[in-house]
């Protein structure tokens, strides 16, 4: 059972109808997939109460996937809910790589940030370096690209009044510059890039610029020295990806900073940015909480299946009550482990 996204009926009902033909081309059992349409918040709420429903999966925000678990936590058969709810994706700029191509990292974080006008779930909303000389040539090069970039539009009215109303309340924190304000735009969806930049001691004292921006904003968080970079990797909440770009003569630090990372992310990366998502076998999109509700899971790839199966074990059972994909023989091109051999 699928709930479609009241913004979005029309696009919901395509995918559906996709899926649908995909169902039936596969010959699978009638019923395999459906999808429900509806404004109210109460509707996922009584999906979520349902008997038969054994798993949730959801996409959104924080307020959102929070009540979904509540939800099934009350019921008198509690289920497990797989929520993503959101993230910051630090992103940590090392000294002597910050030194070496400010300029092109400043590039490369604007292009990231501006990837679905900010609305990738990775996209980053948090830079953190050391104050330096590379520093200013990165803020004004980082500046410049944002500043210049064209409006974009957001997925819906409610994003853009979400994008708003964080960028207001970020303006209005004393430390906190804003380095490229957003542009008012016409229109119920558009938004224009935003840049704040702010000190490392007031972003550990106030928590609120540790909450997403969903949107193309992201803060640049200033450090003294190694110690308060260590530091604010420690405050971190979880998040879905953490990214530590470094040099050979950033060693020390990339490994003080990679087990404190690892620790509060789902995908750590050490090179490239953390937009860009490739389904295969070793991808992790998940985390710790608040970015989803199980950091055991992942929720693209192919150990997303996971989520929703449980294990059986068929202790001592008549060969010819087994499943198919159990007995001798099996399924034919399914894998089988056999006494820790696979056959």
């Amino acid at each position: 059972m699928c709930k479609a996204h009241p913004a979005h009926p029309g696009t919901s009902e395509l995918v559906g109808r996709a899926i649908a033909g995909a169902v039936e081309a596969c010959e699978l059992p009638r019923g395999t997939f459906a999808l429900l349409h509806g404004q109210s918040h109460r509707v996922g709420g009584s999906l979520v109460a349902q008997p038969a429903i054994r798993a949730v999966a959801f996409t959104g925000s924080f307020l959102g996937g929070k009540a979904l678990v509540d939800a099934a936590a009350r019921r008198a058969v509690p289920i497990p809910v797989f929520a993503e709810m959101g993230s910051i994706n630090p992103i940590f700029v090392l000294p002597r790589r910050l030194a070496r191509d400010a300029t092109a990292l400043a590039g490369q974080v604007a292009a990231s940030v501006m990837l679905g006008v900010g609305q990738f779930c990775t996209s980053p909303g948090v830079v953190v370096m050391q104050r330096s000389s590379s520093l200013d040539a990165f803020l004004a090069t980082l500046a410049k690209e944002l500043g210049a970039a064209p409006e974009g539009t957001l997925l819906h009215a409610g994003i853009k009044s979400g994008y708003q109303r964080r960028l207001a309340e970020l303006s209005a924190i004393d430390g906190v510059v804003a380095l490229v304000p957003s542009a008012a735009v016409e229109g119920p969806c558009g938004a224009r890039a935003a840049l704040f930049a702010v000190d490392a001691r007031t972003w550990l004292a106030r928590p609120e610029l540790r909450d997403e921006v969903f949107g193309p904003a992201t803060l640049v968080v200033v450090c003294d020295d190694a110690a308060q970079m260590l530091e604010l990797a420690h405050a971190h909440p979880g998040q879905l990806s953490a990214t530590i770009l470094g040099d050979d003569g950033d060693r020390a630090l990339l490994g003080a900073l990679a087990p404190i990372l690892a620790g509060r992310t789902g995908r750590l990366l050490f090179a490239g940015m953390p937009t860009g998502v490739e389904v295969n076998d070793a991808i992790v999109h998940g985390g710790p909480w608040p970015a989803t509700t199980d950091a055991r899971s992942t929720s693209v790839g192919t150990r997303a299946i996971l989520r929703f199966l449980r294990p059986v074990a068929w202790q001592d059972c008549p060969a010819d009550l087994l499943p198919a994909e159990l007995r001798d023989g099996g399924v034919p091109g399914l894998p089988r482990l056999v006494d820790g051999s696979r056959r």
